[in-house]
């Protein structure tokens, strides 16, 4: 249900042996949620504060903590289903309450013939569903046969294969922006029936995961929105409580060559190519809380949180309010730290988290955070969020302080050159790659 409809059909979405919670209206001026708590026979001050803390999560229309995980995707995984399974038991150990899974339009439909493969997304879904998670569905890639690579030799495909390059980050050709539309809907369709309402439009489309074509390899915002209005036409009509969340850019300035286009440009220029009422919630992927400076902190980029926007730079949430979207949620669909070298970057990776969770807590213009990700699949990239478990007690161990001085080590910066010790012996480059 959406919020605006609250006034007019009040929402329950407690009713358990302490009480009932309803959902009763919705202010969107002022981001104001009103509710109803009616307690049963015998209620306790326990009962009360399990209230408050509902509420606090923001996202109790959808009966969640507002913080999720993105696991294994089984296909990811290949055959391996303990591993994809533990990944999913362990996020639902932390008590992590959202999962973000991938529905690939080139894993589902590889083949033009008109049939689509489901069983790696029906298995996703599945194990979601059994450790008693909400899902995120991203929807993206494209299949050989609908983008230009299908236009290239044979044997130059599958040299590009051998090498790793993605070709499902190529866009749909135009005469197939109607066929990924077609699947997203048929993707709606079949899993809004089981109670999935939120779908990511693509990954990163301002850098290198969406490529235009293969004479232009580089980000393009009016095809991206041309796509995302036929993407939210063909998702409302399969499921009128879809929530198509449009974005998903990540921190970054644009390039002079046009590799790279910043999240701001970006949404610019997707309103000025007729976005606005084509999507219900934005994405964006806040890497760099801790970053100092605003042109380098996803997080504060979003409404001016930690770090205030200088002159002549905007917020994603100031950018929405001049195109009459204030209202919108911006969901943190993608964000974590590397560790690069485990054991020296840990502690600073595990601030990272206590951050993140702690500004989510105190956003009121947020969805779901979902943090990337569940485990390390890769020994030199170690982003898993449940390796920092340690003694397997649920809890992440979000505050080490190996020498007992009472300051996480990762907060050390002795030498004020703006980052930790611990990596002032270390090569950022490599430590950190791309991000800052």
């Amino acid at each position: 249900a959406k919020l605006a409809d609250l006034a007019r059909e009040p929402r329950t979405v407690i009713d358990d042996a302490k009480g009932t919670l309803t959902l009763t209206g919705y202010d969107a001026a002022s981001g104001t949620l009103t509710y109803r708590y009616d307690p049963k026979a015998h209620a306790s001050p326990d009962d009360q504060q399990a209230t408050v803390d509902f509420i606090i999560g923001r996202e109790a229309f959808r009966g969640t903590n507002g913080v999720g995980v993105q696991p294994f995707n089984p296909r990811w995984a290949g055959d391996d289903s303990t591993a994809i399974e533990e990944s999913y038991a362990r996020a639902a150990a932390l008590g992590v309450k959202w999962v973000r899974i991938t529905a690939g339009w080139n894993q589902v439909q590889p083949q033009d013939d008109g049939s689509y493969d489901w069983r790696y997304v029906d298995d996703a879904v599945r194990l979601a569903q059994k450790y008693g998670m909400k899902v995120l569905m991203q929807v993206m890639g494209t299949p050989n046969w609908a983008s230009d690579i299908g236009d290239l030799p044979a044997a130059q495909q599958q040299k590009l294969a051998q090498e790793g390059y993605w070709t499902s980050t190529h866009a749909p050709k135009a005469q197939h922006d109607a066929d990924f539309a077609r699947f997203f809907g048929e993707a709606v369709k079949r899993y809004s029936a089981q109670g999935i309402h939120d779908y990511e439009f693509w990954n990163e489309p301002g850098n290198k995961f969406w490529r235009d074509s293969w004479a232009n390899p580089n980000p393009n915002p009016e095809h991206y929105t041309r796509l995302l209005k036929l993407v939210y036409e063909a998702a409302h009509a399969a499921d009128a409580e879809a929530n198509v969340l449009a974005g998903g850019m990540t921190v970054g300035d644009s390039r002079a060559d046009g590799s790279y286009i910043s999240p701001q440009e970006f949404l610019e220029r997707m309103y000025k190519a007729g976005a606005q009422g084509y999507f219900d919630a934005l994405s964006h992927h806040p890497y760099g809380i801790l970053a100092k400076d605003y042109k380098d902190n996803g997080w504060a980029q979003m409404n001016g949180d930690i770090v205030a926007p200088g002159a002549g730079e905007k917020t994603l949430m100031q950018i929405m309010q001049a195109h009459g979207d204030g209202g919108k949620l911006i969901w943190p669909s993608e964000v974590g730290w590397d560790a690069m070298f485990a054991g020296l970057a840990e502690t600073y990776q595990a601030n990272v988290l206590k951050t993140l969770l702690e500004w989510q807590q105190k956003a009121d213009y947020t969805g779901p955070m979902i943090l990337y990700q569940a485990q390390n699949d890769r020994a030199a990239y170690v982003q898993g969020i449940l390796n920092r478990d340690d003694n397997g007690d649920g809890i992440v161990d979000v505050n080490i302080d190996t020498n007992g001085d009472g300051i996480p080590d990762a907060n050390i910066d002795a030498d004020h050159n703006n980052r930790p010790d611990l990596l002032d012996a270390a090569d950022r480059e490599a430590y950190y790659g791309f991000w800052k």
